[in-house]
């Protein structure tokens, strides 16, 4: 179903809602063709899939390869879209950001996650060795975008689960969300040293006394990077700072065309 640009879109309503399921899932019928209405239950959704996560980790199996990656998109986003795990199949780019295209997201992901390994090695390693490889694995994440939306909470709770593997945790809510997005701009620019600090500034060894305020800190929303450092940002937690509303990737040729949905990709 999904071929091009213009499958993801509702209808007459193209880059301006995504198609999606939630009249199968929560509205008993009633289709959501509102972008800020579709935003809000999205963010309350994945909050709920995310706990949900939590309470019974073995619904995703933590192989930390692309199938793992894949699979945490479609537990967050199983309630909103149909293509929910599955790799988009445009081009995409955000701002002046070109993200890989998509014959190359799944061999891409090979290489990131093949160099992260088993993170459990890193229990015997320096700190800073982790630091590094967990820099450069978000990074890579951020680069590749396998999906069409959902990317950065995807990513950060991959990361979570990384951490948690090799003996830390880290706490997203210590770092403000304008820093993280234009941390992770930088990153994608091949600069990835002040997401390197925040990294080390925002994890910490996980310690059997940490538990408690791990699984706490777990339950709030996943920060979502992602607000052009053009763009306001209200003063609210970084769970929801950058999530006022949905801002879908596009394709590069689109320049405010929104009548044409191109060829197949």
């Amino acid at each position: 179903m999904f071929q091009n640009w213009g499958d993801y879109w509702w209808p007459d309503q193209y880059e301006e809602c995504l198609r999606n399921i939630l009249h199968q899932t929560v509205t008993d019928g009633r289709e959501i063709h509102d972008p800020d209405e579709l935003a809000r239950l999205e963010r309350q959704l994945t909050t709920i899939r995310a706990a949900e996560l939590i309470a019974h980790p073995e619904h995703v199996a933590r192989t930390f390869d692309a199938d793992h990656y894949h699979a945490l998109h479609r537990w967050l986003f199983r309630d909103v879209y149909e293509w929910s795990g599955s790799p988009r199949v445009v081009t995409t780019l955000k701002g002046d950001s070109q993200f890989a295209d998509p014959e190359d997201i799944d061999r891409l992901l090979d290489i990131v996650l093949n160099n992260l390994g088993d993170p459990a090695r890193f229990r015997t390693q320096p700190r800073a060795e982790f630091l590094e490889t967990l820099t450069s694995t978000f990074t890579g994440l951020l680069m590749i975008h396998p999906h069409l939306e959902g990317n950065g909470r995807t990513s950060r709770l991959f990361m979570q689960q990384v951490a948690e593997h090799a003996g830390y945790r880290i706490d997203w809510t210590q770092v403000p969300a304008t820093q993280l997005v234009d941390a992770t701009i930088d990153a994608f620019r091949l600069d990835p040293d002040a997401l390197q600090r925040i990294l080390h500034d925002i994890t910490h060894p996980l310690q059997d006394s940490d538990r408690a305020a791990l699984f706490r800190q777990r339950m709030r929303t996943v920060p979502q990077p992602g607000t052009p450092r053009t763009q306001p940002v209200s003063p609210q937690p970084p769970e929801h700072a950058a999530e006022q509303r949905a801002t879908p990737t596009r394709r590069p040729y689109d320049q405010g065309n929104t009548t044409e949905h191109g060829p197949a990709l």
